[in-house]
């Protein structure tokens, strides 16, 4: 699965290569519709969405939402924020979390988190 969303990022047109990121992969049977949207709480407080620092714009510390997917509309759907450089970054905690922005999402999501080279995956498999 890891090579797959990256891979889908990458059709996208998001950037899978930064020292920070955050996917979100969903409707993978083609029948959860849904608008999913990934959401990161900066250390600073500043919150990184559709609605924020979805690309061009960017945050302070050039944390970006660059691939956005609104309507699956039965195919697979990902959305990705990213940071190229750590030394852009605020030291502290980052909250990533996922919102149910329309529809349901009966079969959930999958995510990733890669820091420095290192993939931590995730699987939320109920009905949100």
């Amino acid at each position: 699965m890891t090579d797959s969303m990256k891979e889908r990022v990458k059709s996208f047109g998001g950037k899978v290569d930064g020292d920070l990121r955050f996917t979100i992969q969903w409707n993978e049977d083609g029948h959860d519709n849904c608008d999913l949207d990934a959401h990161c709480k900066e250390a600073d407080g500043f919150e990184i969405f559709f609605g924020s620092a979805k690309k061009p714009s960017r945050s302070k510390t050039l944390g970006q939402l660059d691939v956005d997917i609104i309507r699956p509309d039965g195919k697979v759907a990902v959305e990705n924020i990213t940071w190229d450089s750590r030394r852009t970054m605020k030291p502290g905690d980052y909250t990533f979390f996922v919102h149910v922005y329309s529809g349901s999402a009966r079969n959930g999501f999958r995510a990733e988190i890669e820091f420095d080279g290192t993939i931590y995956s995730f699987d939320y498999s109920k009905s949100m």
